[in-house]
């Protein structure tokens, strides 16, 4: 991918984040979607790697961007919203001292149903599941050589991804604190006689409009 390509997305996942705050400050009292603006700390890592990697850790990621919650009936909502997120892996080679990073940046949208339990007037459990989709933006692969890869080159990852997730949140008035598991249902390995499927604990902060 291009650098104009690469600009053109991040631009355009600004615009709509705009739309959707926007879109918020608009509601009347009574609305029935709430904007959720949200960061934290992603733990990325792969599962069906093929060659096997018995050495595979957790590389540190992060992720931002807008959720959206949509009542649907009583406590029930759609959840969903647009991400920057950025996972990867990392792990040692045989016979190489230095280890392989992976870096996966990608654009992220959830599509997921919650349930929030109302413990009191401001504080709610929130439990939620679903699918995703992701389209990969940017990436380097850095196996201690003098020059770094593209990850979603033709000898890579494939860009697009998908997968569920599932997470516990809990919400004080306009703070949202969650914890959410991904699990890539995917292969998104380029080569026939490789596997890559991406997985990935996040740990977000957010605040309500």
């Amino acid at each position: 991918m291009t650098k104009v390509m690469r600009t053109k997305i991040i631009f355009t996942f600004i615009f709509l984040m705009g739309l959707i705050v926007s879109a918020s400050a608009k509601k009347k009292p009574g609305k029935t979607t709430d904007v959720y603006l949200k960061a934290g700390v992603n733990l990325s890592n792969a599962h069906g790697v093929k060659p096997n990697v018995p050495d595979k850790d957790f590389k540190t990621g992060f992720n931002v961007g807008l959720q959206a919650d949509t009542r649907l009936d009583g406590h029930l909502y759609f959840q969903s919203g647009i991400f920057f997120t950025k996972k990867g892996v990392e792990y040692n080679s045989k016979g190489k001292d230095e280890s392989t990073k992976i870096n996966q940046m990608y654009l992220q949208l959830p599509l997921a149903l919650a349930y929030k339990f109302h413990l009191d007037r401001k504080t709610h459990l929130v439990l939620n599941f679903g699918p995703y989709v992701t389209y990969g933006i940017a990436g380097k692969v850095d196996d201690g050589g003098a020059k770094k890869h593209d990850t979603f080159d033709k000898a890579g990852l494939k860009r697009f991804d998908a997968g569920l997730l599932g997470g516990i949140g809990f919400e004080f008035d306009r703070i949202l604190l969650g914890v959410n598991y991904e699990h890539g249902l995917l292969d998104i390995a380029q080569a026939k006689k490789e596997s890559y499927k991406n997985q990935n604990i996040s740990i977000s902060l957010g605040y309500k409009f």
